[in-house]
């Protein structure tokens, strides 16, 4: 039997960060600024007499982007803590397991609201994943040609010479002091699953070391990584000390409120309203699934250890 969603009252949305706002040095001044999502809230009438968008209102397995910001709900909260740690701290580590949506809170979340509360300001967003070679996904990043900045190819060249100051070189050369700069690394873990060279991921680590205690309160990193790759962090002290920090934000699955958001505004934005008690069956069948899934996963970590941790079991 399925059992009933459980009421989260303190997991509500509000949509609403309250005294917070971005200001000059990527700090928050008392002045209200609005995490919105912009909730529907309207009756049946109201929705089906809007004009039918036959286009599907879902994403499916794609990654969010920063042109799906109005259509991507759920994850307010923690889009707010996000929000908050780029304040706190110059690096922030966002983790999850694979496929829970660590690159899409960032792109369609995070990096829409600091546009957004920076709009009065220069900022940049620097998008990459490590691939084979950080230094030179770091430097085709920095040639986009999809981007809001443009640098000439000569004076990017500086990423290339991958050593553990090239970060430092590469905002000092490139970086104006009125800009206000997010490094973004996405998939982190390509550093330890991908890139074989030990030097150049033993100096990019080093550069986001550097950045990071340097005291630059215009630049922001914040690395999105699966979450079973954190061990790796213990063969460099000194990203691990500034990850235990309290910089490290985990991505959980959703509650059943957030759920609820996430399958209802995609499809009120398009005239579409769900049949009387159908999203409430989605949302038991998903906890459900996720309920049997970290059942198998457990089951497979049980059946795979060593024979001397079977007794264990018998406790």
């Amino acid at each position: 039997m399925i059992e009933p969603i459980p009421e989260r009252q303190s997991q509500e949305q509000d949509n609403l960060v309250k005294d917070t706002n971005i200001g000059r040095d990527l700090t928050f001044a008392p002045v209200q600024n609005i995490i919105e999502t912009q909730i529907i809230q309207s009756s049946l009438e109201v929705v089906t007499q809007r004009k039918l968008n036959k286009n599907s209102p879902y994403q499916g397995l794609k990654r969010f982007n920063f042109k799906d910001r109005d259509r991507f709900f759920g994850r307010d909260k923690l889009i707010t803590r996000l929000f908050e740690a780029m304040n706190r701290s110059s690096l922030s580590l966002v983790l999850g397991a694979s496929g829970s949506g660590k690159s899409s809170v960032v792109r369609a979340g995070l990096i829409p609201e600091l546009k957004k509360s920076l709009e009065s300001q220069i900022f940049y967003d620097f998008i990459f994943t490590p691939n084979q070679d950080p230094f030179d996904s770091l430097y085709r990043c920095l040639l986009s040609e999809e981007k809001d900045y443009s640098f000439s190819k000569s004076s990017v060249e500086v990423a290339l010479e991958a050593k553990a100051d090239t970060l430092t070189k590469v905002i000092s050369t490139l970086k104006k002091e009125e800009e206000r700069w997010l490094i973004f690394v996405d998939q982190f873990e390509e550093l330890f699953t991908i890139c074989d060279d030990a030097d150049k991921r033993k100096n990019f680590i080093s550069g986001l070391v550097q950045v990071a205690k340097s005291g630059n309160s215009s630049v922001k990193i914040l690395l999105a990584m699966r979450s079973d790759f954190l061990e790796q962090f213990s063969f460099y002290p000194d990203l691990g000390i500034i990850a235990n920090q309290n910089n490290i934000h985990l991505v959980t699955e959703m509650y059943p409120d957030e759920l609820r958001q996430a399958l209802e505004q995609p499809a009120l934005k398009h005239g579409v309203v769900f049949e009387e008690g159908l999203v409430e069956q989605i949302i038991k069948v998903t906890l459900l699934q996720n309920l049997l899934k970290h059942t198998y996963m457990v089951s497979v970590h049980w059946l795979s250890a060593p024979m001397e941790n079977t007794s264990l079991l018998a406790v």
